[in-house]
């Protein structure tokens, strides 16, 4: 069957799957996992095209519900294709948005098998440009499982590439310093489940940002109690307080939560780029100004659709 994919026989090689041990769709369903696993380790294209349509076409006939493990494996193989194109095609996120869409359907239902399949869907997010997503997918490993070295040390990145762009960017260096010694501490953890190297590049970006922090005289800082004190919403209206602590509960702030999800610190957006222009430049200041208008844009529609969603959600008699 992958012989019949590589050699660009799509339709030769679907028929075999189908008739694949007769009627039981279980065994179809496994060779078809088997296969996208051959698909990764090969880093072969047109044997993960193959066992992804293969599934897309038989999904419809299983006989029986498909567990978590089954859509943790088809999200890797949409995941590994989409590395694939861009790898060794150029493509870009663009490019390949129907695999990258169906890498997050059914990475979502794989969550269920546990932190592994929750950091997977994590790294996901964070390789299309979306780390603030990432980050929630690692914070739901953690609570799963707290001591799973991949999740910490991933975490640890997502925050190390926003921190530039938040509005306390050494205070959340200095978290992700904390991480990545939690996520070294589990090195037979990250060993296990992370890939080749991947103990060896934490190591590394702790290692800069040490550097980094001692550069700027903050080293004493780096062991700092991040913990904040909850934030008291008593004095809030009922609808404010039901609006915060529905953002909180579903990640809907623009923030890395440097802090407890119920400190002051977590709430808010504070997630902005910086952009430096030069002096007396008038054209790149123009565009600067041009692309912070733009940002800002995007901003207040989400925020204006973030309102609309938790009042979706509060019952009262003024929103029945």
């Amino acid at each position: 069957m992958a012989l019949a994919a590589r050699d660009g026989d799509a339709a030769k090689a679907f028929q075999k799957i189908s008739a694949f041990q007769g009627d039981s769709s279980v065994t179809r369903f496994t060779l078809i996992r088997v296969l996208v696993s051959t698909g990764q380790q090969n880093q072969d294209q047109a044997v993960l095209t193959c066992a992804l349509d293969a599934f897309e076409r038989l999904k419809a006939k299983a006989k029986s519900p498909l567990g978590p493990e089954a859509y943790y494996d088809i999200a890797n193989g949409y995941q590994e294709l989409y590395v694939v194109g861009v790898h060794n095609d150029g493509a870009n996120v663009f490019d390949c948005e129907e695999t990258v869409t169906a890498a997050f359907r059914y990475g979502e239902r794989g969550a269920a098998s546990g932190p592994r399949a929750l950091t997977n869907l994590g790294n996901l997010y964070d390789e299309t440009g979306r780390p603030v997503e990432a980050l929630s997918c690692y914070e739901r490993a953690l609570a799963i499982d707290p001591e799973f070295g991949m999740a910490l040390g991933n975490k640890a990145m997502a925050i190390q590439t926003l921190a530039p762009v938040t509005q306390y960017p050494v205070a959340h260096l200095i978290q992700a310093h904390q991480l990545y010694e939690a996520a070294i501490a589990q090195a037979d953890s990250v060993a296990e489940a992370g890939l080749d190297g991947a103990l060896e590049s934490f190591r590394s970006h702790d290692d800069d940002i040490v550097r980094y922090v001692t550069s700027i005289g903050r080293a004493d800082r780096l062991d700092l109690d991040l913990r904040h004190e909850p934030y008291d919403d008593s004095a809030l209206s009922e609808f404010v307080r039901f609006y915060t602590r529905f953002c909180l509960k579903h990640d809907l702030y623009l923030n890395t939560h440097l802090a407890d999800r119920a400190a002051e610190a977590s709430i808010g957006d504070e997630i902005v780029p910086l952009l430096v222009t030069r002096l007396g430049d008038s054209d790149e200041r123009r565009y600067v100004d041009d692309i912070m208008f733009r940002f800002n844009e995007i901003l207040e529609s989400y925020m204006t659709a973030r309102m609309a969603l938790v009042q979706s959600q509060y019952v009262c008699d003024d929103f029945c």
